[in-house]
């Protein structure tokens, strides 16, 4: 497998997260915006290259999801967010100007926490001792095994279970793909209970996998965060998406709500039911605006 193929991508992708360091610590929104002109149009790119790989090295979808997550989210940071960097942390270290654009960088959920947004005349890192520190990395790197170990039994036990089946290609044929079972035979079932329920599935291990990991790196190992900075990535218990309707209010539409909010026109962000309906709209609209990115990068 020629892994240089990978060069130009990840070259873009470096690139528009140094403009988005750069352009972060800018105080004038002139420069903010003309950084984030630069960041969109390196991400565009970056894309773009990822399109022409992204067959060979079989990228996920929920890789590339979270790829396009993170361009919403870095992009709104530069175009839309008020509260920049604080002048008098322009005048401090260099390493504590990179913990805390990264610590931006990483506030997906727009948490606005005391780390990523730091007071004048405070020192950034976590204020959690070396013991308490170690115990939180254990119990989300336990969490994380779990997690592994977990996805390693149902991806083999899914796999032999549908080998065992006389599957055919017809089965995934469209006439097949309707609301209801087409047939009660066990090859139907057990292809729709699969198809149902491994993305969701996939999509809740990889992202809180990967949460716990950054968790650890963070707080344990680099101590820049403390453990209340890295709450459970999902409020509450997987056994609460028993529905599609669950699992997109419960789960998957949270994780994306404060990115999207600053894409939001100001019009709809005002109270009242009406526009609660329409913001909701307007954020299920982004969300199939991704879901066609995604599509557009793995599959164009």
């Amino acid at each position: 497998m020629d892994h240089t193929r990978l060069l130009p991508p990840v070259f873009y992708f470096l690139t528009a997260t140094v403009i988005f360091f750069i352009g972060m610590q800018r105080t004038r929104r002139l420069s903010r915006i003309s950084f984030a002109s630069l960041h969109i149009a390196a991400i565009v790119i970056f894309f773009r290259l990822l399109g022409r790989v992204s067959s060979y090295f079989s990228l996920p979808l929920e890789v590339v999801a979270f790829l396009v997550g993170w361009s919403i989210h870095t992009s709104g940071n530069l175009l839309f967010e008020k509260q920049e960097i604080p002048q008098q942390l322009l005048l401090r270290p260099w390493e504590e100007r990179v913990r805390t654009v990264i610590l931006l960088w990483t506030d997906f959920r727009v948490m606005q926490t005391s780390q990523a947004n730091p007071k004048a005349g405070s020192r950034i890192g976590g204020t959690s001792n070396h013991r308490e520190r170690l115990k939180f990395g254990a119990q989300k790197g336990i969490h994380a095994v779990i997690l592994l170990i977990l996805h390693r039994w149902a991806t083999q036990y899914t796999t032999t279970w549908l080998g065992s089946l006389a599957i055919v290609p017809h089965d995934f044929s469209p006439t097949h793909q309707g609301l209801l079972p087409w047939s009660l035979e066990e090859e139907v079932l057990a292809l729709r209970s699969v198809y149902a329920t491994q993305w969701v599935w996939r999509t809740y291990f990889l992202l809180t996998a990967w949460h716990d990991i950054f968790a650890i790196l963070f707080v344990s190992i680099l101590g820049w965060s403390n453990e209340t900075d890295w709450p459970s990535l999902y409020p509450s218990s997987i056994f609460r998406a028993y529905s599609l309707r669950r699992f997109w209010g419960v789960f998957w539409h949270r994780l994306h709500v404060a990115p999207f909010a600053r894409f939001t026109p100001s019009r709809l962000k005002s109270l009242g039911p009406v526009n609660n309906a329409v913001r909701t709209l307007w954020i299920f609209l982004l969300s199939a605006l991704c879901h066609g990115a995604v599509n557009w990068v793995v599959y164009y």
